[in-house]
C-alpha cells in the first residue's frame, strides 16, 4: 500500500533577511541571487498537493513572509482547505500588529518560529542579525495571545549548542506546543568550503551533556524531538532523535524564482550520509540515518560505537525503547504462527509504549478469536502473562475453550522474548476467573430470556468488550436500549448501565429497567 502524502513544504523564495550560518538562503540573498518566486507556480503546486491528498502545507523561505507571494499563497490555500498550514518564519515581521492583523483575517495558523539558540545572544551569533531574537520573543507573545499555536525550530551548530539547556527556560516561559532541535547539514549550507563548515559543526560527542541536560529539564509530557543525531551518542534518549517523519515532499525555490519538481524530503536526505562499518551491528541500524559524509571526513568514526538489546534494557529510559524492540517480535510472531491462526491487526504506539495484536482464526470464514494488549512489565498492573519485560492482557470471545487459549498463549509468548534468555509466566488464575464470569453471564442471559416477552427483545447476547462480559439488550427497532457489565476480574454483581431512548413509551421503558433489576438480583 502506498503511503498518503502527509505534508508538502513549498518554498516561495530564498530571500532573507537573516544570514544564518547554516543556511544558502542567507548566503543567497547576501549575492543578491534570491530572486522572488511568483504566485502562479506556487498556486499550482498547492492544487497539486491537494490532489494528491496533502493534509499540510508549509510555507518555507529564506523568511516566507517577505515574498513577494507571501499573502496570494496564505489564502489560496486556506481556500483548499487543508488541515494545518504552517509558516516557518525568523519572525522577523511578527511584532507589527498592521502584519498580523492581516494574516489573521485569512484564518489560524501553525507558527514555526526559527529559534536558533536559546539566549539573545546564542541566537543572534547564529542568524549574525542582532535583535533577532528580540523579534522572535515578542512575536510568540503577540501571536499565542492570539491564540495561534507556535512551534520552533533550531539547528544545532557550533555558535549555540552551549546554550541547549536554556531551551528548557524559553519551552516553560513561553507557550511553545513543539521544538525541533537538528544536526548541521553540509549540503544545505550552500557553496563554502570545508574549513568553514566544519567551523560550524560541533562533534556530536561535545553535544552530549548539553543536549542531556535539556532533555532532563523537559517535561516528558512536551512534545521535544532531536533530528540527525546518530543514536549511539545518546542511547538513554534515543526515544527522542528521529531520522525520518512522515511522508513530506518539498518543492524548492531554484534562486531565479522558480520552483524545482517536488522531492522527496527524508529519502533525499539520505544522499549525503553514511553508515560507517561498526554501524552494521547496532540494534537501532535501520533505524538511524548514519552520519554525513563531510561530518565523518572532518571528525572520522571514532564517536560511534552499535548499541545492543541488552544495554536499551538497562538503561533508566527503557520503557522508552520498549515499542522498538517489540516490533521485531511482533514481526518474528507474525512469520512463525501456528498454521490454523493469523494476526489480523496489530498496532504499536512506541510514544504510549502500547501495542495491540489481534488474532483469527484460519478458516473460510475469519473470525476474531481474541486480542492481546501489550505493555512493558512494569507499567501493567493485572498481567495475564508476562515475560521478563512484557505484560500482556488477553480478551476473547466467549466462545473460545481455556485450554485453546492457553495453548496458543504460551506459544505466542515464547515469540514475544528480546532474549532466548527470558522467562514466561502465565497467571492460570486469570482463566479461572474468566471462565467462571463467563458462566454467570451466560447463566444471566437465560434468566432474561426466560422472564422476557419475545415480543421485547430482538436480540440478548453475551458481549466481550474491556476485560468485561456485557449483555447487550436490543429492541425490535434496533435501539440498544441496555448494558449490563459483568468484570472478570473480582467477583461482583451485574453493574447496570442504560441509555434508553426517550421516544420509547414510558411503560415499556419501566418494563425494561424492572427486569434488568429482576436479573441484578437473581444474579
Amino acid at each position: 500500500m502506498v503511503e498518503p502524502i502527509r505534508q508538502v513544504e513549498i518554498q516561495l523564495g530564498h530571500l532573507c533577511n537573516n544570514r544564518c550560518v547554516f543556511c544558502v538562503s542567507g548566503l543567497l540573498s547576501e549575492q543578491k541571487l534570491a530572486n522572488k518566486v511568483p504566485f502562479e507556480p506556487v498556486r499550482i503546486e498547492l492544487e497539486r498537493a491537494k490532489q494528491q491528498g496533502a493534509q499540510r502545507i508549509t510555507f518555507l523561505g529564506g523568511e516566507p513572509t517577505i515574498q513577494k507571494s507571501f499573502f496570494d499563497s496564505l489564502a489560496y490555500a486556506k481556500s483548499l482547505g487543508f488541515e494545518e498550514i504552517v509558516i516557518f518564519t525568523n519572525g522577523v515581521l511578527t511584532p507589527l500588529s498592521k502584519f498580523v492583523d492581516r494574516v489573521l483575517a485569512l484564518g489560524d495558523f501553525t507558527w514555526r518560529f526559527s529559534l536558533q539558540g536559546g539566549t539573545k545572544q546564542h541566537h543572534d551569533a547564529v542568524t549574525k542579525v542582532q535583535g533577532s531574537f528580540d523579534r522572535i520573543i515578542a512575536g510568540i507573545t503577540i501571536l499565542s495571545n492570539k491564540g495561534q499555536k507556535i512551534t520552533a525550530n533550531a539547528c544545532i551548530t557550533s555558535q549555540n549548542y552551549l546554550s541547549l539547556p536554556d531551551y528548557a527556560t524559553l519551552i516553560s516561559r513561553y507557550p511553545i506546543a513543539q521544538l525541533h532541535l537538528d544536526m548541521v547539514r553540509p549540503s544545505d549550507a550552500g557553496q563554502r568550503d570545508d574549513d568553514y563548515l566544519k567551523d560550524i559543526m560541533p562533534r556530536y560527542s561535545d553535544l552530549r551533556e548539553p543536549l542531556r541536560v535539556l532533555l532532563d529539564k523537559t517535561p516528558q509530557t512536551f512534545d521535544i524531538n532531536v533530528g540527525n543525531l546518530p543514536y549511539c551518542i545518546l542511547p538513554d534518549w534515543t526515544h527522542r532523535i528521529h531520522h525520518d517523519g512522515n511522508l513530506t515532499f518539498t518543492v524548492a525555490a531554484d534562486g531565479r524564482g522558480m520552483l524545482e519538481p517536488a522531492w522527496n524530503k527524508y529519502e533525499s536526505k539520505r544522499v549525503d550520509k553514511t553508515h560507517p562499518p561498526p554501524c552494521q551491528s547496532c540494534v537501532l541500524f535501520a533505524r538511524c540515518g548514519g552520519v554525513f559524509l563531510k561530518y565523518q571526513q572532518f571528525y572520522g568514526i571514532g564517536e560511534f560505537t552499535p548499541i545492543r538489546h541488552s544495554q536499551l534494557l538497562q538503561l533508566p529510559t527503557s520503557d522508552h525503547h520498549w515499542g522498538w524492540l517489540i516490533q521485531s517480535c511482533v514481526t518474528r510472531l507474525h512469520q512463525q504462527l501456528p498454521p490454523n491462526l493469523k494476526l489480523t491487526a496489530s498496532h504499536i504506539d512506541e510514544q504510549k509504549a502500547i501495542t495491540r495484536l489481534r488474532f483469527s482464526a484460519v478458516s473460510a470464514v475469519t473470525r476474531p478469536l481474541f486480542d492481546l494488549m501489550l505493555t512493558p512489565k512494569k507499567r501493567m498492573a493485572y498481567p495475564h502473562a508476562t515475560t521478563d519485560h512484557t505484560g500482556v492482557q488477553v480478551t476473547y470471545g466467549p466462545n473460545v475453550e481455556e485450554t485453546d487459549i492457553l495453548t496458543v498463549l504460551q506459544t505466542i509468548l515464547d515469540k514475544l522474548k528480546f532474549s532466548a534468555e527470558e522467562r514466561t509466566s502465565v497467571d492460570m488464575g486469570f482463566l479461572t476467573k474468566w471462565n467462571s464470569q463467563r458462566i454467570r453471564a451466560l447463566r444471566a442471559v437465560s434468566l432474561l430470556r426466560a422472564a422476557s416477552d419475545r415480543r421485547t427483545w430482538s436480540s440478548v447476547e453475551v458481549e466481550h468488550h474491556d476485560n468485561r462480559f456485557g449483555i447487550g439488550l436490543v429492541t425490535k427497532a434496533g435501539v440498544v436500549t441496555l448494558r449490563l457489565n459483568l468484570p472478570i476480574h473480582r467477583q461482583s454483581n451485574l453493574q447496570m448501565e442504560y441509555d434508553i431512548n426517550p421516544l420509547l413509551p414510558a411503560d415499556f421503558q419501566r418494563t425494561i429497567l424492572r427486569k434488568a433489576a429482576q436479573l441484578i438480583r437473581a444474579s
